[in-house]
């Protein structure tokens, strides 16, 4: 190329650089809409709102324009679908933009092909309803933020924008963290987004928009959190004060004693119940309420035992309830729950000793299934979980964690369905591991961790029932949440939470 002609494509480059730097400021705020997947393909939808959210915090980091939050769109776009709004892209894109108090609303579209992926958008004013500017491109979808980047600055130009946030970056990693972080978008419950979050996050570090996004959800769920245990308490406190106001009646004081008995039942407080159960027991209520008053607290004592994994204990409640109540219509149940408690606890004195030659009978198969078979990966894995189960069968929780824990870890990450119905039935078993050798804050983060990982594959999303029942076997408090609060005994002196004196033995 001559002299000349070089010279004039780098005026060229030079003016078109210009003109895109030049383009009339957009008006705002800006209101980003899900893109439109013109593939119709479910397997993208994920694009939908994970396009919109993310060119959403480019605008918001960039600083060029102010723009309007997702979660007040959103609820304009609920509002919408309730009312079934019909019409034109562009009209609908109007009243949703009038809703929000947008300027401009960013519509857009997507449509994939092989590993190709054209972005379009276009820029709509609010006020008139007219498109007023529209950009498409094209590329590989391993460089989708570079595409959206571009579709940005031809949309709005680049004059006097702040410096990038965040360097691009592109491969495989980000598409599957990008499809993570999409999902958790449109994901219906807190935990299954934080658990979408954390996998994003997990495949690619540098996802600042789901690392940023699962910091926000963190940070609002420990402020739940912080509100319900403070809702908790103020209603307990209340509850004790009406109790041990003398100058009320009986039965409001009665009322009040079965209310903070049923307060920490029906949020799984064990300790709290076990703490003021035993304070209960021990008060002395003016009539007709006292006896039915240490009735239900010496019941409530026994159920804060069984699901704290002290046994004998609740044996020795339920002794006590049918002492000294013979005529109660539960009597019954108390003596099916008694014979139940003494046959487990038998058990647990014989179990340990008959656990030798199961596993013993494990590990010779372990070692035949190791030989090469069609089946031998299925097999072999099933093997490895029995060493997980057998012991906590045979109540050999100590030995049963790390075994547990090795299976976990071995097979988590495979996409075989079959294999992680097997890691969520080794989590189960840990987590019952933890709980009856009373480790409670070691079986919640368990639990978390389980709850994570079904959230987080959809092709097991049918065990979520029988994780929720794993949750509701755990207390929701601990034992040094409940000790500050401890209520006095009889005598002005602490109760001390779980006492019961020398447990009998069972023969």
């Amino acid at each position: 190329m001559s002299g000349v002609g070089r010279v004039a494509g780098l005026m060229l480059v030079l003016l078109a650089a210009e003109t895109l730097a030049a383009k009339p400021v957009t008006e705002g705020p800006v209101a980003v809409l899900p893109f439109k997947n013109l593939n119709q393909d479910a397997a993208l939808e994920w694009m939908r709102l994970g396009i919109a959210e993310t060119v959403l915090s480019d605008l918001r980091a960039n600083g060029q324009v102010q723009v309007v939050e997702r979660e007040q769109l959103n609820h304009a776009l609920t509002e919408l679908a309730l009312q079934q709004t019909r019409g034109t892209e562009e009209s609908t894109a109007v009243r949703v933009g009038r809703m929000v108090g947008a300027r401009t609303m960013l519509l857009g579209s997507f449509q994939r092909a092989g590993n190709q992926l054209r972005l379009n958008a276009r820029l709509v004013a609010v006020e008139t309803g007219v498109v007023l500017d529209a950009a498409k491109v094209t590329g590989p979808l391993e460089h989708i933020f570079a595409l959206q980047d571009d579709l940005v600055a031809r949309l709005l130009g680049t004059g006097g924008t702040k410096a990038p946030r965040r360097k691009r970056r592109t491969g495989p990693p980000v598409v599957k963290a990008y499809e993570l972080y999409g999902r958790a978008l449109a994901s219906v419950t807190e935990t299954e987004r934080m658990a979408l979050l954390r996998e994003a996050v997990k495949a690619e570090p540098d996802f600042t928009y789901a690392r940023e996004d699962l910091v926000q959800l963190e940070t609002r769920l420990r402020e739940y959190r912080r509100a319900s245990v403070a809702a908790y308490a103020e209603r307990r406190s209340r509850l004790l004060a009406t109790l041990s106001d003398a100058s009320l009646t009986p039965v409001e004081r009665g009322n009040a004693a079965f209310q903070l008995l049923s307060l920490h039942n029906n949020t799984r407080s064990w300790w709290g119940l076990l703490r003021d159960a035993e304070h209960l027991s021990r008060m002395t209520l003016p009539e007709p309420m006292s006896a039915s008053v240490r009735e239900l607290a010496l019941e409530s004592l026994a159920t804060a035992h069984w699901n704290l994994r002290q046994r004998k204990a609740a044996l020795q409640d339920t002794e006590r309830l049918m002492r000294e109540f013979p005529g109660s219509p539960r009597f019954l149940t108390w003596e099916f729950q008694a014979k139940g408690l003494i046959k487990e606890l038998r058990e647990r004195q014989t179990d340990p000793a008959t656990a030798a030659s199961a596993l013993a009978e494990r590990d010779a198969w372990t070692t035949q299934a190791r030989q090469p078979s069609p089946r031998q990966a299925d097999w072999s894995r099933k093997l490895e979980l029995d060493h997980c189960t057998l012991r906590c069968d045979h109540f050999l929780f100590e030995e049963a964690l790390p075994v547990c824990r090795a299976f976990i870890e071995s097979w988590r990450h495979h996409d075989d369905t079959d294999a992680r119905v097997d890691v969520i039935i080794a989590f189960l078993r840990e987590i019952t591991a933890l709980a009856e050798l009373g480790r409670f804050t070691e079986a919640n983060a368990s639990m978390e961790e389980l709850e994570s990982f079904v959230d987080a594959h959809p092709d097991i999303a049918s065990q979520r029932t029988t994780v929720e029942g794993a949750r509701n076997s755990l207390p929701s408090d601990d034992e040094e949440a409940a000790t500050p609060s401890m209520p006095e005994g009889p005598g002005g002196g602490a109760v001390k939470a779980g006492y019961r004196g020398s447990p009998q033995e069972v023969h």
